[in-house]
């Protein structure tokens, strides 16, 4: 939308310019409009006053519009349809603690702190244990439930990554997190492009009828639901699928439960509705980074350590400001990680040696990482 032409935006150029003319249709006996002068100094600061109020109007107009709102402007037109912006939340899931003996009882307290390995950037993720947990006499190993320590998405960590026991625990050798680890997915704080899909969304829900686009918006009220698809008749007349994907590395089975309970109220009566998670096609990738000549140590361990965070941006393992995370049924092509890592600073080349062709994704699935491998080498020559 053109929000200087609705509101005749000028600026002070143009002010300026229209002022004189006007000076002059009028024959004004003013005629020392020298930069530098007194009136064309007085003139200008007014006009400087105006120009910026119709700044502050290109700033403000677009904010009444919901497709151009931003931040608290957008909550208050999502306010109008009883939505409110979803907060940030701490991930929740497992932890197993285990030993290499079975003999006598070993107590882990509450507060028990599990975390990740650090990252390139020094950076580690802590979770806490919340509940006191005894492994038994006779027993390897036992579940212990955890909880983050901040909010946020990036704690929606994938299988084997939680496996450093910060506080010590005498007669615990190991632990580490499954698959299926977590029950509650962390969540970051909305953006305003998915408040604004959901205010979008929410206008279909007054249709009658079992509309498509209610169960996405349905489903996308219950935080943390990040991608939804929608199947109609899948199971015969009368029936609906609802796949979800939440927004970590893996759907949590709560998640579900809790978009299934949430559409129930809600689908008609005569609808069969279905929830479950998108199938995760898990695939490995192999990556050669081609470096600069001059390219140091440093910005090659840089290079791959970069290399890692984008590749698992791309599949949902970590949040990574500009990468489009993989939706659902969205197919995986070469070119789309070679554009990825190509903006890395001394690559000149990249080079994916698997997958070794385009991935074609099932419509209701999602592709994962499975191994993932970065090299890093300097070329000879450019």
């Amino acid at each position: 939308m053109d929000f200087k032409s609705m509101i005749s935006w000028k600026s002070l150029d143009d002010l300026r310019v229209e002022t004189f003319k006007r000076l002059q249709d009028l024959k004004s006996k003013i005629t020392n409009l020298n930069t530098g002068g007194i009136f064309r100094t007085l003139l200008e600061l007014s006009l400087q006053g105006l120009a910026d109020l119709y700044d502050l109007l290109l700033v403000v107009l677009p904010q009444g519009f919901p497709q151009y709102a931003t931040g608290q402007w957008l909550d208050s037109k999502a306010a109008e349809l009883g939505l409110t912006r979803h907060p940030s939340t701490k991930a929740e899931g497992v932890v197993i603690f285990g030993r290499q003996g079975t003999q006598g009882n070993v107590l882990i307290p509450v507060g028990t702190i599990v975390r990740t390995d650090l990252s390139a950037k020094g950076e580690e993720l802590r979770f806490f244990t919340t509940a006191e947990t005894i492994l038994l006499d006779g027993s390897l190993q036992v579940s212990v439930p955890v909880r983050a320590e901040f909010e946020g998405s990036q704690y929606n960590v994938g299988a084997e990554t939680i496996h450093n026991l910060v506080t010590h625990v005498s007669g615990i050798d190991f632990v580490r997190n499954d698959a299926s680890w977590l029950s509650k997915e962390g969540t970051d704080v909305e953006s305003d492009d998915s408040l604004r899909e959901r205010y979008t969304l929410r206008w279909f829900e007054l249709a009658t009828g079992s509309v498509k686009r209610s169960y996405i918006s349905w489903a996308k009220e219950v935080a943390g639901v990040e991608d939804v698809l929608v199947e109609r008749a899948p199971r015969g007349a009368n029936t609906v699928d609802v796949i979800i994907l939440g927004s970590g590395s893996s759907t949590s089975s709560a998640l579900v439960s809790q978009v299934q309970t949430y559409i129930n109220e809600r689908a008609p009566m005569t609808a069969d509705v279905f929830v479950r998670a998108a199938v995760a096609d898990l695939m490995d990738v192999n990556v050669l980074l081609q470096m600069a000549p001059d390219a140091t140590d440093l910005e090659l361990a840089d290079a791959k350590s970069e290399g890692e965070r984008l590749i698992r941006a791309l599949f949902r393992i970590e949040q990574v400001a500009g990468v489009e995370r993989l939706k659902i049924g969205q197919d995986v092509f070469r070119t789309q990680i070679i554009y990825l890592l190509r903006g890395i600073k001394k690559v000149v080349n990249v080079i994916v040696n698997a997958p070794s062709n385009d991935v074609a994704v099932t419509t209701d699935h999602v592709a994962g990482l499975n191994l993932l491998t970065i090299t890093v080498a300097r070329v000879t020559e450019l």
